[in-house]
């Protein structure tokens, strides 16, 4: 019985993370820094941008994916070339 509740107990805590991650990165505002590259200032509270997931989208278009966020630092992996590209926080 413990070990039923420690599992449900750190799945929840996961999807907790999962969601608090998804909208720490949807309130900032990103500048391209280098490497792949899906434009040079990403805001997704613009209609250009949409984060779905881990999904990048520009006009309804992927265009990338969130590989992870350092605090300051956004890493993408660019859809087409599957390029890893820098964003800094602005």
């Amino acid at each position: 019985m413990k070990k039923i509740i420690v599992i449900l107990t750190s799945i929840f805590l996961i999807l907790i993370l999962v969601l608090n991650f998804n909208l720490f990165i949807k309130s900032q505002q990103w500048k391209y820094s280098k490497g792949g590259y899906i434009g040079d200032f990403i805001s997704f509270d613009h209609i250009t941008y949409n984060l779905v997931g881990q999904h990048i989208y520009k006009n309804n278009k992927l265009v990338g994916k969130v590989i992870i966020c350092l605090g300051t630092t956004l890493l993408i992996r660019e859809f087409e070339t599957s390029t890893i590209g820098y964003y800094s926080k602005k």
